[in-house]
């Protein structure tokens, strides 16, 4: 759960609906520091207070939470379409031809049509650490992080910087560009 984009979807609902801290607080009969604390992802937020705030802000649920689910094309589809809505044609001409620049440049510079390079890296982290022998909690004691950082980035939802990256192959005694999977592990290719 990314629970400062959770956050910040939050702010910006409020926001859109010219709300206050203090007038949220009164709709869905919580405090302002508790509003505070969520929308700068000091505080965990409960279902109680997701659905609350989702029917005061007129927003679903899926919205806000739409950055840690696995499903949510269609979400941001509705986003696009959304900030589109009041564009000329000249403007929607434009945006259309950027859009599909973009997505051309975004699969070609990608290892398969929709991979992303989290899932890549993530996939080789799990693999390299299985070959080994290690758990995730192995692994994150090694690498002086907490466990549930490593599954992040196993799963593909957070990318290590270039420091972990480099820990990360020397525990697995790999180069940077296998770990990343821009080259085969030697004896692999073939």
């Amino acid at each position: 759960m990314d629970y400062k984009k959770l956050g910040e979807r939050i702010r910006q609902a409020r926001k859109a609906m010219h709300y206050s801290q203090e007038q949220l607080a009164g709709e869905i009969e919580y405090s302002v520091p508790h509003i505070s604390h969520v929308e700068n992802a000091k505080t965990t937020l409960s279902i109680d207070f997701l659905v609350k705030a989702s029917n005061a802000l007129h927003v679903s649920a899926d919205n806000l939470l739409c950055d840690s689910l696995d499903f949510a094309s269609e979400i941001y589809q509705g986003e696009i379409m959304e900030s589109l809505r009041d564009c000329s044609t000249g403007e929607l001409k434009i945006i259309s031809r950027a859009v599909m620049d973009l997505k051309k440049n975004l699969r070609e510079n990608m290892e398969g049509p929709h991979e992303d390079k989290r899932g890549i890296i993530g996939r080789n982290i799990k693999r390299f650490r299985e070959e080994r022998n290690l758990s995730q909690t192995q692994l994150a004691k090694k690498l002086w992080i907490h466990r549930t950082s490593l599954a992040g980035y196993e799963i593909g939802k957070r990318l290590p910087d270039i420091f972990m990256l480099c820990r990360m192959a020397d525990i697995f005694d790999v180069s940077l560009d296998v770990l990343v999977g821009r080259e085969e592990p030697r004896g692999d290719a073939g």
